[in-house]
């Protein structure tokens, strides 16, 4: 059971149920009633100021939604890979 406050892996294709992107985010609240999470993605090296793209909240049905397990005080890496290319 997802509960406010874990880390989620978030699906960002089009078609959810066979993604290739994902996004990393922590869920603030949740919609029992409606079955939809809203998700917050941080963002420590102010990305957003680039790519207006990226949004800071979003809200997911829960079924899309799994818990990534992190231990506390772990370094958090990002990955940004723009655009997709074929080769």
């Amino acid at each position: 059971m997802l509960e406010v406050g874990m880390y989620v892996r978030c699906p960002m294709d089009e078609q959810p149920n066979n993604a290739r992107t994902f996004y990393l985010g922590q869920i603030t609240n949740i919609d029992e009633e409606k079955g939809f999470a809203t998700v917050y993605f941080h963002d420590p090296k102010n990305l957003r100021a680039f790519f207006s793209e990226l949004q800071d909240t979003l809200s997911f049905p829960m079924n899309w939604l799994v818990r990534v397990p992190a231990l506390d005080e772990s370094d958090v890496n990002e990955v940004i890979k723009l655009g997709h290319g074929k080769g």
